[in-house]
């Protein structure tokens, strides 16, 4: 095989923990610095978190769709909620063999040390529906599954191997 047949090195991002802001500047600049010099550079980004904000979710997959970011993922360990949304915008998805998987209806967190705010929770509501509707919608399109195929999975709320995800589609590679 020739150089210019080999297939070009991935560079290695993380985002290990929380679904953050801090991780979302982190990772979009390291992203930014290696377009400049190379706009069709590939990506490996290696992921392990319990979830986190969506809206930082929502802004990943946008930047990632706007800039044209030639992503692998790759999910260590346990991945779940939010992170699911960011494993998903894999061009190519792999899991290694110990990785668990967990799907779950969006939920709102509430401060229990406060007093509640009967309005507020009713706000709260709408937007959790919202948020439900557009959250069924993204996992379709990320995953090419049917709406019943995403909803099933949300009601699951069980933990999914990496075998199951990869005979369920929805990964590529188990390594």
């Amino acid at each position: 095989m020739t150089r210019q047949n080999k297939p070009a090195k991935a560079h290695e991002l993380f985002w290990v923990g929380d679904v953050d802001d801090d991780t979302l500047a982190r990772l979009i600049n390291e992203i930014r610095e290696v377009q400049a010099e190379d706009p069709k550079a590939l990506f490996d980004l290696w992921i392990k978190t319990g979830g986190g904000d969506f809206t930082v979710v929502a802004a990943f997959l946008d930047f990632v769709r706007v800039k044209k970011v030639n992503l692998v993922t790759t999910a260590l360990g346990d991945v779940a909620s939010a992170g699911l949304f960011l494993f998903g915008a894999g061009k190519v998805r792999r899991a290694t063999k110990l990785t668990k998987f967990y799907f779950h209806k969006v939920c709102v967190n509430f401060d229990l040390d406060r007093d509640v705010n009967l309005p507020q929770m009713k706000v709260d509501s709408r937007n959790l529906e919202e948020r439900h509707e557009e959250s069924i919608t993204i996992l379709m399109s990320l995953y090419k599954l049917s709406r019943r195929a995403v909803e099933d999975l949300l009601d699951s709320e069980k933990r999914w191997t990496a075998k199951e995800m990869k005979v369920k589609g929805l990964i590529h590679e188990i390594i």
